[in-house]
């Protein structure tokens, strides 16, 4: 068999068997998050009675292994999932507020904390290692963008109002670039707003894509 087509039958055999697996523990899973933690691809996704579930592979494996991280009735946006220090977290919101559960690579248990109460999370949330902290972003009421740190191994969570309400309507991502914080997010008539904040500062610095000013 070409090599080309070898892989790609390993490809579908593996996505073959993580759909058996949401089927199998929860229903139809909506849309999901996958990075790499230490040797294996990790995917975390909403299951379809709003319980939240974790996937894994060794890298060059074909099946997939599963945790649930949150029973039914927890999550009711598409999570988020990355690499923070020697662990893989995800953040997800639900019907307290605003999740954030942690697993050191290769455990078995999940932790918990609440990162923001009830009410304060409308959207999807993002998250991802800045420097020596993780990092979340999210919706707030009436569309405001906000920003959430915590130095890895903490256990408190420090909130930064990014944008006020009503200029973007759905946060698309957070990540570091050089020695910053960015995020992007969508803004009404505008195009995407980019807004960026040296680490380690509190202010935060806006541009419209692909060019303009907020």
């Amino acid at each position: 068999m070409p090599r080309f087509h070898h892989k790609r039958a390993i490809i579908a055999g593996a996505v073959t068997s993580l759909a058996a697996l949401v089927v199998a523990s929860g229903g139809v899973a909506h849309a999901g998050s996958i990075t790499q933690a230490g040797n294996s691809s990790v995917i975390a996704t909403e299951a379809a009675d709003h319980s939240l579930w974790f996937y894994f592979q060794p890298i060059g494996s074909a099946g997939w292994s599963s945790q649930q991280v949150a029973p039914p009735g927890t999550t009711f946006f598409n999570p988020s999932i990355a690499k923070s220090g020697n662990s893989t977290v995800i953040a997800a919101a639900g019907t307290d507020g605003l999740d954030f559960y942690w697993q050191p690579i290769g455990g078995s248990g999940w932790n918990h904390q609440q990162v923001a109460p009830a009410g304060t999370s409308t959207s999807a949330p993002s998250i991802a290692q800045v420097g020596n902290s993780t990092v979340i972003t999210s919706l707030g009421p009436n569309n405001s963008v906000d920003f959430y740190v915590q130095p890895i191994g903490g256990s408190g969570w420090n909130h930064q109002q990014v944008a006020p309400p009503g200029p973007s309507f759905s946060i698309s991502s957070i990540a570091q670039v050089g020695s910053s914080s960015v995020i992007v997010a969508d803004g009404p008539n505008v195009g995407q707003r980019f807004y960026f904040q040296p680490i380690g500062s509190s202010g935060w610095h806006c541009q419209v894509v692909p060019s303009g000013s907020c």
